[in-house]
């Protein structure tokens, strides 16, 4: 994108942007880290939904959805997410109502929008009616059922200051001790790729961010995807470091209730054909419902910083 006579951004130590020109980039930065962490934070534990009151045009899918958890997966990152960009305002938006932020957030972040992108995002990863039927049977059974249930539990408790808090003393407590535990449930960890996929999925919604603040001509108007793409992961061995720490303590709490026996059990239903095309779409669909929403949330960014006097 031609038009200005250097980069706007460039990077400090490799840990962020050092705002060179206009003022406003140091606002943009601080916000866009509240915005975009793709892991828990602590504070934004969120009541149970219920999700039988949303609008569905196929009762077959809710009911897919609803027995797996995925609804109530989604009204917790609604909320967290929603929670987060309201935040927002004072330091990006001064002089823009804060009704008008709010309603922007209240569109982008609709939990009957997102669960209907949701639904399109899994029709895309093409899950056939027969393997669908092969992760209910798998998932339904009552080990099934309590992962799903405790993963829920966990995920909102995990979200609160003592979840957090609890979750890196149980670690630091098993390390100590020299619990067996801990191996066993790191090989499973590793299975999951949850590191991995973690960064990518950071990656990937402050990309979409950036990308609405370009396509809506805001502040961002003039880099080039590239020159965000450097810089975003400039920090990236940190990155990884510190999703590697949180996820070890969170897969920890979540799963030393169940037995060695049981975690064996996990782990065979998750290298099963139904297991792993669960993991396939599940990540799949969340990962673009959640890009579209950053990239949804930078569009109106743009439109408000260019309307508001800076």
């Amino acid at each position: 994108m031609a038009g200005h006579s250097g980069p706007y951004l460039t990077l400090q130590g490799g840990t962020g942007f050092r705002a060179k020109q206009p003022r406003y980039w140091a606002m943009i930065w601080r916000a866009f880290l509240m915005l975009i962490l793709a892991l828990p934070r602590p504070g934004l534990a969120q009541d149970a939904a219920d999700m039988t009151r949303l609008d569905t045009d196929n009762p077959e899918a809710f009911a897919f959805f609803d027995d797996l958890g995925f609804y109530q997966f989604l009204h917790d990152s609604v909320a967290a997410r929603s929670a987060d960009a309201a935040r927002i305002h004072q330091d990006v938006f001064p002089s823009v109502p804060l009704e008008r932020w709010q309603a922007e957030i209240d569109r982008i972040y609709s939990l009957t929008g997102v669960v209907a992108a949701f639904e399109a995002a899994w029709d895309e990863a093409d899950v056939s009616a027969e393997a669908r039927g092969e992760i209910i049977a798998l998932y339904g059974t009552d080990l099934g059922r309590r992962v799903v249930a405790q993963q829920i539990e966990m995920s909102r408790y995990l979200a609160t200051a003592e979840g957090a808090d609890a979750a890196r003393a149980a670690l630091a407590e098993a390390e100590a001790a020299r619990n067996p535990r801990l191996a066993e449930l790191e090989i499973y960890r590793a299975e999951l790729n949850s590191v991995d996929r973690a960064v990518a999925a950071q990656l990937n919604r402050q990309i979409s961010f950036w990308r609405g603040l370009i396509a809506g001509q805001g502040p961002a108007g003039t880099l080039s995807e590239d020159t965000i793409l450097s810089a975003l992961s400039a920090d990236i061995e940190q990155r990884r470091a510190a999703s590697e720490d949180w996820l070890r303590a969170t897969h920890f709490m979540t799963f030393a209730p169940f037995t060695p026996e049981e975690i064996t059990q996990i782990r065979a239903m998750n290298r099963s054909a139904p297991g792993r095309e669960l993991l396939r779409a599940a990540h799949a669909s969340y990962g673009r419902v959640f890009d579209e929403t950053q990239y949804q949330l930078g569009l109106a960014a743009a439109r408000l910083l260019n309307a508001d006097d800076i």
